[in-house]
């Protein structure tokens, strides 16, 4: 698992407060709705320091998927 994908899924643990959930669960069937995504993509402009668009979650929804997102906006960059 890369960085980015421990920090995302982290934020997921922290959103959901269930630190059972794996790098592919869905943020929807998790019971995420649409104040959550803001609430999420908020999170995530925080912890990566990047622009999250409004609708990402709504294509993007796992936190492999988000990671892979993440990874392609930062150049694949890659924390040590």
């Amino acid at each position: 698992m890369t960085d980015i994908e421990q920090r995302v899924l982290a934020l997921f643990h922290e959103l959901f407060q269930d630190r059972s959930i794996e790098l592919n669960a869905d943020f929807y069937d998790l019971g995420g709705d649409s104040n959550m995504a803001v609430t999420f993509g908020l999170m995530l402009e925080d912890e990566f320091r990047i622009e999250i668009p409004l609708d990402l979650l709504e294509e993007v929804t796992s936190a492999a998927g988000l990671a892979v997102w993440i990874e392609d906006i930062k150049g694949g960059q890659r924390a040590a």
